[in-house]
């Protein structure tokens, strides 16, 4: 027994030796490049790492790590390798080939067409076909909403305030259909054109020179567009600045009341015009991504201004598992009154089969008004909203770089009688809910 342990203590303290002996170039160049050949690619990144600390770096070495991470799925720690092999050797097809997938594999659009339009010659080649496309996807959407709060109608009715100018709505259903298209221009920048058509349905009680009019069903119709640049300066990094305008019309009827019906003819529209800015600036750090942004917007007669900050994390250094984290802080401005919300958004995403991924979210902290810069999602309604819930289905065909998609939502809220001149003086609080379903595809260039 203890001649077995001496042996052991042996082993262990020439290892130790070895582990602690200074490596050269011969050793590593001939280590890494056996392990290559028999694919043992833990062997190639412990030797790798350890050469790069002793300050043993050259092309070959950083080509062998950065295949190790891609064998191993870890396409977020390949790409610094990917990177500094180019800077050795930008001419060869292969290293901006399989840059060029990790790059798409962990989700950097941008970095992808910065980088083939940097060498389109050699990336089209190798790929047999044209990568750097002027288009670069194109996405369509439905979405159908429906409440069951038609009992609140009568209740708000009767409890709605009698002494104030105001107004408090209810939904009932909308449709929304949605359209974008992105493309290039240059070598580092991206412009996508979205476009949104709203019909929402929705119950309106209004009290205006103390007179009530009721409108148990009328269509306001909604049109926003939005345009978005991604600007990528260098790797890993993008600025998008975002401009989204919005124009909706409210009908006036002849007829009011209780039981006036849904097909009242229309006197004539009041038609509004708003407008949103907003600028994010995104950074990845290996299996990191960090974002900051901030947006400005004038809805409903006041003004808003939101801070945002947001931190994504890829746990395997791919896009099979992903965790994404929104903070806001969101103030609106009315007159010489102003009020803060906090809102947060919590986002997991996980890959169940070959072609299916599965993502879950909920959306917390009472507000309204709001225009998030990192979604270009616009909440211009009075209602509140206390939490939405959502689940997303993603179902990709690679061949054909088409990716289906649908979602579930569902919303609670408050419905709200909003003073025309305080809005953030609120009355008559109604607790409502109501859920949406969406379903579209996207079509990558």
């Amino acid at each position: 027994m203890r001649k077995l342990l001496l042996i052991i203590f042996g082993v262990i303290s020439i290892n130790m030796v070895f582990a602690q002996k200074p490596l050269t170039f011969i050793e590593v160049d001939t280590t890494t490049y056996q392990a290559y050949l028999i694919s043992d690619w833990d062997k190639i990144i412990d030797v790798g790492n350890r050469a790069i600390d002793n300050n043993i770096d050259y092309y070959f070495l950083r080509l062998r790590i950065a295949y190790a991470w891609f064998k191993k799925n870890r396409y977020a720690l390949a790409i610094p390798h990917y990177e500094k092999a180019i800077e050795l050797n930008n001419n060869s097809a292969i290293i901006l080939a399989y840059l060029y997938n990790c790059y798409q594999y962990t989700g950097r659009k941008n970095d992808a067409v910065k980088l083939a339009n940097k060498y389109p010659e050699v990336l089209n080649e190798y790929f047999n076909k044209k990568i750097n496309k002027k288009f670069t996807r194109v996405d369509f959407n439905t979405t159908q909403a429906f409440a069951s709060n038609s009992n609140l109608q009568e209740e708000i009715i009767e409890t709605a305030p009698t002494t104030i100018d105001g107004t408090q709505k209810l939904l009932n259903s909308y449709i929304n259909y949605h359209l974008n298209i992105g493309h290039r221009i240059g070598k580092s920048i991206i412009v996508s054109h979205s476009t949104n058509l709203l019909y929402k349905n929705e119950f309106a009680y209004t009290l205006f020179n103390l007179y009530p009019y009721i409108s148990e069903a009328q269509i306001i119709r909604q049109i926003n567009y939005t345009i978005k640049v991604d600007i990528t300066p260098t790797e890993g990094l993008t600025i998008s600045p975002i401009v989204s305008y919005l124009n909706y019309r409210i009908p006036i009827f002849l007829e009011y009341g209780t039981g006036s019906g849904k097909n009242r003819e229309v006197y004539q529209y009041n038609s509004f015009n708003e407008i949103a800015l907003g600028i994010i600036a995104s950074k990845y750090i290996k299996f990191f991504k960090f974002s900051m942004a901030a947006s400005h917007a004038e809805f409903n007669s006041g003004k808003q201004n939101t801070l945002a900050g947001s931190i994504a994390v890829y746990p395997l250094s791919n896009l099979n598992l992903y965790y994404n984290l929104n903070g806001y802080l969101h103030m609106q401005h009315q007159g010489v009154e102003s009020i803060k919300q906090f809102i947060q958004r919590h986002e997991l995403g996980v890959k169940i089969l070959p072609n299916l991924w599965m993502e879950g979210y909920v959306m917390a902290g009472e507000f309204n008004n709001f225009y998030d810069p990192f979604s270009t999602i616009t909440y211009n309604s009075i209602e509140k909203y206390n939490s939405i819930l959502g689940l997303n289905i993603i179902v990709p065909f690679y061949k054909i770089n088409l990716t289906l998609f649908a979602a579930y939502k569902i919303y609670h809220s408050k419905s709200i009688f909003s003073p025309f001149k305080n809005t953030f003086e609120t009355y008559n609080s109604k607790n409502i809910s109501y859920q949406s379903f969406t379903g579209g595809l996207s079509w990558k260039f």
